[in-house]
């Protein structure tokens, strides 16, 4: 292995990195004067904003639920897409901060802070989690019981080519499961005809079974209720008189541990006309909630159909004198809502139909207030997890890209608060920074908004304010690019006790304003004298000071280490940092945390207990919270890393 290999494994990286290069170049540009870029928000989009208005926060907002309400009144603290299974369908039931994700055709996965690990291994359709937390049940066609601590299924009832079991839920007393029974017989030429869907109980203790309705996706609802979907008509059923009610259409309801709510999918169905023979038929899932009791209900999710303009030629395709439709769908769907243990948080599968890619979303609920600030982290944060749905819902006019792999946004502060001409305004800035390159930008933008119902609406953004941290044209200074270029420090400034090699590049790097500080890594490059190796160091601006924070030679007992990035928190205390070795065929990556206050250093990996997955990544720092990514095997899990007391969390216990 020699300096052109690694050159090339670096060129390789950057190739496969989307760069934005329009926002390169402006950002690197010298700013002559304030660059002013507005975004409104039109009155039409403000009524159906507000739904989704607090959209995805880490840690920004306190977790609150204090009383119970109907589902009118009930706000969205968050919403947080923090699983991604690929294009694998799926189920997901939690107890206490554990999920248990079931991957059709692989298995059944346990996420918490110990790491994401497969815990059953098979077929699996759906799942549900015992309310004492001892036991899942599962179903693959027969209906199974798996005891987690003994990780041994059991079998309760088994199928065969006609009849199959599925949808299985627990009752409170982890006595009894709910379920459904399908009964199929082939048709004559191909295909088959479903003939009985019944929803059935069984008693765990002495296992008999009772036919309670006839349906699909049953919950327990209380004493004596059940909840389930029929004919496209969610019900609630009093077992002992048969009584039935209609509580929405919708489908996959799924009541809530304290038996207050009903979670369910239901579809709108909207007609526009294109011409005298042509219409647009949009069918657009969305999640909602409904009271038990149909007092009433509130939508949680704001989905949409991406509009496309149709040119005349296809207008005119039509030649038919009979009516034609063309049927779109929303660019996502929402699969099998499911409660938490504590009923609130609500899990829900979101598939992107354009991509068809699955992702785990939770929604969590609160009774209080929300303020402008939290309602601007949770925007910044939709552009950093790359939601364009939400963000695109609160933007007037947004392009068709808003957000972008490279340059990523790696951090925020909200700056200050206060009014403008009358009008609300947030002001913050973002964190800029690209993979493998010594470039840094910070955004300053004022965020203008208006109260609306129980929460706020963000009606303008404008950039006040921009600079650029980089490596001058000649390789041999650290500029900072705002008004006029400004020499940070020239390269032969480092003490040659820091750096004595000869062959080596400046790579990612991070500033911190607040800190008045820039930390940067040294790619060391392979030679005859030398393998490749990373040196992290600081650099205090004010008192034009270089510190030495460390030297990685080797991770996971091999050498040859290369850096991918480098990102820091806004006070420039804490530093993570992304490697891996070009030794290792499969590219493992590693993350080491640095605390530059107290000089000590975790390795993300060596927390957690079990990890089935390849790779760990940076997302980006939530004040001092790091927010982290696992990936592999197809799937990819979100954890948050707090540097201040070591722990590492899972979104589940977040």
């Amino acid at each position: 292995m020699d300096n052109k290999f690694i050159e090339k494994q670096m060129l390789d990286l950057k190739e496969q990195i989307k760069v934005n290069n329009d926002l390169k170049r402006n950002l690197r540009s010298s700013f002559d004067k304030k660059t002013v870029k507005r975004w409104k928000l039109p009155v039409a989009v403000a009524v159906a904003a507000v739904i989704c208005v607090v959209m995805v926060s880490y840690l920004g907002s306190p977790r609150v639920y204090v009383n119970h309400v109907n589902a009118a009144s009930i706000k969205i603290l968050n919403q947080v897409s923090f699983a991604d299974i690929g294009e694998a369908s799926g189920d997901a039931a939690e107890y206490k901060g554990t999920v248990y994700n079931a991957v059709f055709g692989q298995g059944i996965y346990a996420y918490d802070s110990n790491g994401y690990r497969e815990i059953y291994k098979g077929e699996v359709n759906a799942l549900n989690v015992s309310p004492d937390g001892k036991k899942l049940v599962f179903s693959d066609g027969n209906l199974n019981i798996f005891d987690i601590e003994t990780s041994k299924a059991t079998v309760l009832l088994k199928g065969d080519e006609s009849t199959y079991y599925e949808q299985p839920a627990w009752a409170s007393d982890n006595k009894h499961i709910i379920y459904v029974k399908k009964v199929i017989e082939p048709l004559e030429t191909h295909g088959f005809e479903e003939t009985e869907s019944s929803i059935c109980q069984i008693d765990l203790e002495n296992m008999d079974v009772k036919k309670l309705a006839d349906g699909n996706s049953p919950s327990y609802a209380g004493k004596g209720n059940i909840v389930f979907e029929r004919d496209g008509n969610i019900i609630r059923k009093n077992i002992k008189d048969q009584s039935e009610k209609i509580i929405d259409t919708g489908r996959f309801p799924s009541v809530s541990p304290d038996g207050g709510y009903v979670a369910y999918v239901k579809t709108e169905k909207r007609e526009k006309a294109i011409s005298a023979k042509l219409s647009v038929e949009e069918n657009i899932d969305n999640v909602w909630i409904a009271d038990v009791n149909f007092e009433t209900k509130k939508q949680l999710t704001m989905n949409f159909v991406e509009d496309e303009e149709m040119s005349e030629d296809e207008i005119a395709e039509n030649t038919s004198d009979l009516p034609m439709s063309i049927l779109k769908t929303g660019m996502y769907s929402y699969y099998n809502p499911k409660w938490s243990s504590d009923s609130k948080n609500l899990y829900v599968l979101k598939n992107n139909n354009k991509t068809r890619n699955m992702k785990l979303m939770r929604i969590s609920f609160t009774d209080s207030e929300l303020t402008a600030e939290n309602t601007v982290a949770n925007f910044i944060q939709a552009l950093i997890s790359r939601e364009d749905d939400y963000a695109k819902s609160l933007m007037h006019n947004p392009p068709d890209l808003i957000t972008v792999s490279n340059p990523r946004i790696v951090g925020y502060k909200i700056l200050k608060s206060g009014s403008e001409n009358g009008k609300l305004c947030i002001e913050a800035e973002t964190y800029w920074s690209y993979k493998a390159q010594p470039d840094f930008q910070v955004l300053k933008q004022n965020y203008y908004l208006s109260s609306l119902n129980s929460g706020y609406i963000i009606d303008e953004i404008i950039t006040e304010d921009e600079l650029a941290v980089g490596v001058s044209k000649d390789g041999q200074s650290l500029v900072m690019k705002k008004e006029k270029d400004q020499i940070l420090f020239n390269i032969n400034d480092i003490p040659k006790n820091y750096l004595s090699e000869e062959n080596y590049r400046i790579a990612s790097l991070a500033f911190s304003e607040e800190g008045n500080s820039v930390i940067f890594s040294i790619q060391v490059l392979e030679d005859d004298a030398q393998k490749s190796s990373v040196k992290v160091l600081a650099y205090d601006i004010r008192n034009k000071e270089f510190k030495f924070i460390d030297h990685i030679k080797n991770i996971n007992g091999k050498e040859n280490v290369v850096i991918e990035s480098l990102i820091s928190d806004s006070s420039g205390r804490y530093a993570a940092v992304k490697l891996f070795s070009s030794d290792d065929p499969d590219f493992k990556t590693t993350v080491l945390v640095y605390d530059l206050k107290n000089n000590k250093k975790a390795d993300i990996g060596s927390l957690l207990k079990y990890a089935d997955m390849g790779a760990i990544h940076t997302k980006f720092w939530d004040k001092n919270v790091l927010v982290l990514e696992l990936a592999g095997e197809g799937q990819t899990m979100s954890y948050l890393y707090n540097p201040e007391n070591g722990e590492l969390k899972s979104f589940g216990e977040n």
